[in-house]
């Protein structure tokens, strides 16, 4: 993947930066040097003990970030999922996707 945040000393580097809390999400953003944004998503085993569902979730992050990639500002970015995204409607956790990259003005409107 082209924006895919996938060097450990990058993503390192974006995992110290201070993170935003939401019910379902933390996020995690730092500057970069580049011409394009980046971005990684981590799901914890504990999140969900099935790959299958760990993916499906990752699947749906992505589809919205590359649905709206020329409104995403230059950044480096992680999302880690809560757990508690698993008891939600998938078109509520859509929602709730499109609603952390507003506020973590990822997302340019």
């Amino acid at each position: 993947m082209k924006n895919s945040l996938s060097q450990d000393k990058d993503i390192l580097r974006v995992l110290k930066q201070r993170p935003l809390f939401f019910p379902y999400f933390t996020v995690k953003m730092a500057n970069n040097n580049e011409k394009t944004y980046r971005y990684t998503i981590i799901i914890s085993k504990k999140a969900h003990k099935l790959a299958v569902q760990r993916n499906k979730i990752k699947r749906r992050i992505r589809a919205i970030i590359n649905g709206n990639q020329e409104k995403i500002r230059i950044c480096d970015f992680v999302i880690s999922v809560k757990k508690q995204v698993y008891n939600i409607e998938p078109q509520q956790q859509r929602e709730e996707i499109r609603k952390i990259l507003l506020k973590s003005k990822i997302l340019n409107v």
